[in-house]
């Protein structure tokens, strides 16, 4: 009967079923397990990173799960009903999409957490959250161009030659701008520790004193590292952009050396000022 109306034989739809049976018990069990781990991170009183994620990731990851199971139990179904081709294609774009988001809310609960992060704490980190800021506009970008990439090749069109690019260039595009936002805020958290380990003290001076020009020398070192792995990492970017980089690089030494002949006593004041600070020459 139910061949004769929709071009279904009875084996097909029971193998349907039973696949969406078994991932609906996935994510059921996945939603408890999530509940569960949710509600053992609320019992501490300081909200940590993972509560955050988990939240964050809860909904979108169950239903990925689900619309995964739809799409499993539409596989074993006959191709040839129109109905079911495009009901399949919906079901792969919702799911690329919820898949991309689910990245970019991964992205966002760790950045907005770094930062209420240091803003309770009221530290200072340089251009870590300037950075930060340009590094999420970059995810939202590149987010942007996967979606419409990925709908595009799901309806049929041709995107081979972009795909092709990005598999050989995009991942490493993608680890460099990882790799440089990790370092950046790696810098900010542990260079200001360092410091404030290693400078020296003197039995008389108190610790706001010490304090002070810890946060001093921190706020030097750490923006100058930064600013100098934000443009490695351009520079790197641009690389595999297939951007020719040697004049830039040769007009920056240009430029570096005439700034270097012209501010020479103001390098020397900076040097001296730092030498003050660290053995506190002066109270």
């Amino acid at each position: 009967m139910l061949e004769q109306l929709l071009g279904i034989s009875m084996n097909q739809a029971w193998q349907a079923l039973v696949i969406l049976v078994i991932f609906l018990g996935l994510a059921w069990l996945l939603h408890l397990f999530l509940a569960k781990m949710a509600r053992r991170l609320a019992k501490k009183t300081r909200k940590h990173l993972g509560e955050a994620i988990l939240s964050a990731m809860h909904k979108p990851f169950i239903a990925i799960v689900l619309l995964a199971g739809i799409y499993a139990a539409l596989l074993p179904l006959p191709r040839e009903i129109i109905a079911l081709r495009y009901l399949g294609r919906g079901l792969a774009m919702v799911l690329s999409l919820l898949g991309i988001y689910l990245v970019v809310a991964l992205f966002d609960t760790v950045i907005n957490w770094y930062r209420r992060k240091i803003t309770a704490e009221k530290k200072d980190v340089a251009f870590s959250i300037r950075i930060l800021n340009i590094s999420w506009l970059t995810i939202i970008i590149i987010a942007l161009g996967l979606a419409i990439l990925a709908v595009l090749g799901i309806w049929g069109l041709e995107v081979a030659p972009v795909t092709s690019w990005l598999g050989e260039h995009g991942w490493r595009i993608a680890l460099i701008i990882i790799l440089s936002v990790v370092a950046v805020i790696s810098l900010g958290e542990i260079v200001p520790r360092v410091i404030a380990r290693v400078l020296s003290r003197r039995p008389d001076e108190t610790e706001d004193e010490v304090k002070k020009r810890s946060d001093t020398l921190s706020r030097v070192l750490v923006g100058t590292l930064q600013v100098f792995i934000f443009i490695l990492a351009v520079f790197m970017v641009l690389s595999e952009l297939r951007i020719d980089i040697t004049p830039i690089i040769a007009g920056a030494g240009v430029v570096g050396v005439a700034i270097g002949f012209g501010a020479q006593s103001l390098v020397k004041d900076l040097l001296a000022g730092l030498f003050v600070i660290v053995e506190n020459q002066y109270r």
